[in-house]
């Protein structure tokens, strides 16, 4: 949101003062250790200080509200003499304070291999963030779900997940899910630990384009544990939403947007600010021909207010229709024209413990009508479900083949007791 600030506005000819202290600040520093470290550092100790570099150009800065004008000048020496004495680049301190509150999260879980329909235990990894010394940690859904029965925070009976703590990687913790949520594709985890480094908490409310963020994770998985990817905010309120996920709202996710490098493993890691501090959980990256540095993470006031209703309760309370299952993007009327089938919702997954398994949905139905009002795109479907509340009972009109052609097969109706989003 942008204001009006220009009745505010303060001639720089009245503040000459404030500017010249400035220059000869940033001249003194650079003449000393470079222009490029010496401003570096200047920025860095006037965000940790939280001390407004606007208000010192324009001259009406208040040593009152903060540290004294000759101890910045000290500090900012002092800081950027650290600085340049060891790499020349402040995200060196922001990646020493914040990798150690950084983990690695193994999980394995027991799947079935197509080939010979043989058991096969697979494994991932991704990353998470200590948010309190007594065990809390916060990462993606994403990177756990596979070893969590459908729609619960219940193991397979031979899933793990493991976490590692930076320093620790021999002394893995067992991890129990306390609550996820699928929505916004996050998850809390607790280990049996206490002394903990934890991460310290930012504000994404407080973000501007162009801020410098700094990625800490574990992008490969453990092999580059504890990695560190420097950019900016490219972007703010980015609506993502993928049909494909099996979430069952129309609720977008507004991400954070940075060119920070995210890949593969930094899932569930830390976007973090000039100070260190915790702005975003990074969550996916756009890999496709032609796009480059379109990474994204969750704000941390949004991820917070999750964290609260999962300590609490184990899953988020939306109030929101639920049906449970996943649907297709790529079924729409040429390929039914094609097939001869009728336009629809083609459903490609149906959740365990749903009221669409309740009900007996199937995989490969296609869902042509709610209450006798016809749905054509999964849209139209969403628009007519969310018109009802959990606990109503809707009619569902499905198609579902019996043969080999589209001509094999009968329409049903179906009714349903709608649930509630709550994971």
């Amino acid at each position: 949101m942008y204001e009006d600030n220009n009745s505010n506005y303060v001639s720089p000819a009245s503040t000459k003062r404030g500017r010249i202290f400035l220059i000869i600040l940033v001249a003194f520093l650079s003449l000393a250790l470079g222009a490029s470290a010496g401003i570096a550092g200047v920025g860095y100790f006037l965000a940790v200080n939280d001390v407004d570099v606007r208000s010192i150009i324009m001259g009406n800065y208040d040593p009152g509200q903060g540290v004294q004008t000759e101890e910045i000048v000290k500090e900012v020496i002092k800081r950027v003499e650290v600085v340049d004495s060891t790499t020349g680049s402040p995200v060196a301190a922001i990646a020493e304070k914040v990798i150690p509150s950084i983990v690695s999260i193994r999980i394995t879980y027991p799947y079935t291999y197509y080939f010979f329909n043989t058991e096969r235990e697979g494994v991932g990894e991704g990353s998470g963030i200590i948010i309190s010394d007594d065990g809390y940690i916060l990462t993606n859904n994403h990177v756990i779900e596979a070893a969590l029965q459908a729609n619960s925070n219940v193991k397979y009976e031979s899933a793990t997940i493991k976490v590692f703590i930076s320093g620790r990687t021999d002394e893995p913790f067992e991890a129990e899910v306390v609550g996820r949520d699928e929505v916004t594709d996050l998850a809390l985890l607790k280990i049996e630990a206490d002394g903990l480094i934890a991460i310290e908490i930012g504000d994404s409310d407080k973000l501007s384009v162009g801020d410098l963020a700094v990625a800490v994770g574990n992008p490969g998985g453990m092999m580059y544990m504890g990695s560190v990817t420097c950019g900016i905010i490219s972007g703010l309120n980015r609506e993502v939403y993928d049909q494909d996920s099996g979430q069952q709202d129309d609720e977008k996710l507004n991400l954070i947007q940075t060119d920070a490098a995210i890949n593969p493993g930094n899932s569930g890691g830390a976007l973090v600010d000039a100070t260190g501090k915790l702005i975003g959980i990074n969550t996916l990256k756009i890999v496709s021909t032609g796009y480059e540095g379109l990474g994204f993470a969750i704000p941390v006031n949004n991820a917070m207010e999750i964290v609260e209703e999962l300590k609490t309760q184990g899953f988020v309370s939306r109030g929101r229709p639920n049906i449970g299952i996943a649907v297709s993007s790529e079924y729409d009327s040429a390929i039914a024209a094609e097939l001869g089938l009728p336009e629809g919702v083609l459903v490609t997954q149906v959740g365990g413990l749903t009221p669409a398994e309740a009900a007996g949905l199937m995989v490969n139905d296609i869902i042509t009508e709610i209450n006798g009002v016809r749905v054509k795109t999964f849209d139209e479907l969403l628009a007519e479900k969310n018109k009802y509340s959990p606990g109503d009972v809707i009619d569902i009109t499905v198609y579902r083949q019996t043969g080999e052609t589209g001509e094999d097969g009968e329409y049903l109706e179906i009714p349903l007791t709608l649930g509630e989003a709550n994971y």
